[in-house]
């Protein structure tokens, strides 16, 4: 497997376990290929720091966390990391998946089909609502990885009943499509077009972006409570966001906490 856009990345060889087996096992194959075209010579996998396991620890001091999964759930960890390292957050967003079926009985692989649902840029949304504290913390940058994977389902009757009970096995990577850094408050801002005046409405947003109101409306939630937005009042039934100006904003500061291992 050779992802597009593989030399936009460092490449992991020469990049080790720091202490093999924590962490390296009940990964997906997504996680472990995103890890390793994080890495590069010089690099640790699966390091300690601070009592927490980290994905890839850089020769220059940043710290890389593949996040698969829910953002929400990596904000303890980060919150300590964040008071004294540069932390990446890279989080996949599938943009074309391809399904492999199995028979459970048999094992034999039926001829995979492509699934109609696509994920970008505005998809990863229904994720940072949930975690809309990650563009104001510090030090942290978040990197948006659309990639292509391989998914093999299983009929095992295990799964979920949205998949007729097939449990989903395993997850590949294919290929990186590309990639978008969010690391600063203009690069969370780009996301309004320019020509757009303010004030913005998911519905003015949304027609400007070509994506549906419900969906521009997450963008502006996460705008608003990292405090990039602030509330212009309302258009009839649309409530209203202004910028807040650059020199009015402090990055905010994980609180304090007594020392402890964060797992």
């Amino acid at each position: 497997m050779k992802p597009i856009k593989r030399s936009a990345f460092r490449g992991d060889s020469g990049a080790v376990a720091e202490r093999p087996g924590i962490g390296l096992y009940g990964e997906t194959s997504l996680h472990d290929a995103l890890k390793r075209a994080y890495a590069c010579p010089g690099d640790l996998f699966e390091a300690s720091v601070d009592g927490s396991v980290i994905d890839v620890v850089r020769a220059d001091g940043e710290l890389v966390e593949v996040q698969t999964s829910s953002l929400r759930a990596l904000k303890p960890k980060l919150e300590a990391l964040c008071r004294t390292h540069r932390v990446r957050i890279v989080h996949p967003v599938i943009a074309l998946k391809t399904i492999i079926h199995i028979d459970a009985g048999s094992g034999i692989e039926k001829p995979g089909r492509k699934s109609p649902k696509r994920g970008d840029l505005w998809s990863a949304f229904d994720e940072l609502v949930k975690a809309a504290w990650i563009p104001c913390l510090r030090n942290l940058s978040l990197e948006l990885v659309f990639v292509s994977v391989r998914e093999t389902w299983v009929n095992d009757g295990q799964g979920s009943w949205r998949r007729k009970g097939s449990r989903v096995r395993d997850r590949e990577l294919e290929a990186i499509l590309d990639t978008r850094v969010f690391s600063k408050r203009s690069d969370w801002m780009s996301l309004v077009p320019r020509e757009l005046p303010p004030p913005w409405s998911s519905e003015t947003l949304g027609t400007a972006l070509g994506i549906p109101a419900p969906r521009a409306r997450k963008v502006l939630y996460v705008l608003a409570k990292a405090g990039f937005l602030a509330d212009g009042g309302k258009s009839g039934s649309w409530k209203l966001y202004v910028p807040v100006p650059a020199r009015l904003i402090s990055p905010w500061r994980a609180p304090r906490r007594p020392d402890r291992r964060i797992p």
